[in-house]
């Protein structure tokens, strides 16, 4: 592996349909070679922490939101995709998770020593409390 990863730069964002798994198709992303964590003999591991935060805007009515999403990342360490596997995620919620794990930062996965591109599968949970809101601080 190189001493230094050139810098990458991250294409625009994806319209939020690309979520949905029915419209996540892209003619030039190849899912099959990002390989599953089991098959990794070293997963991809996070470098720094990820808050989800609530939404400012267009936020759903307050309570807890739940769902499984599957992370691309490249040989590089870096999330390609983010696709939403499991879960009742309101759009807002699911683009405030997508946009949040599209800019972290991971370590790659490996396979017998060499980098891998790599998918692995994350929960998330959003909560946040109707007496709270009524109180006028933000969740």
């Amino acid at each position: 592996m190189p001493d230094a990863v050139p810098a990458l730069v991250r294409p625009a964002l994806e319209p939020l349909a690309s979520l949905a798994p029915a419209l996540n198709v892209d003619a030039g992303f190849e899912e099959q070679s990002y390989l599953p964590r089991p098959r990794l003999t070293v997963p991809p591991a996070l470098q720094g922490s990820v808050l989800l935060s609530w939404p400012l805007h267009d936020a759903p009515p307050a309570g807890r939101y739940a769902g499984v999403l599957s992370l691309f990342i490249d040989e590089f360490g870096v999330v390609q995709r983010v696709r939403l596997e499991d879960g009742e995620l309101p759009a807002s919620l699911q683009e405030q998770a997508r946009a949040v794990f599209l800019g972290a930062q991971f370590s790659p996965g490996q396979l017998q020593g060499q980098v891998v591109k790599s998918r692995i599968r994350v929960e998330v949970s959003f909560e946040a409390d109707p007496r709270v809101q009524r109180k006028g601080v933000g969740p």
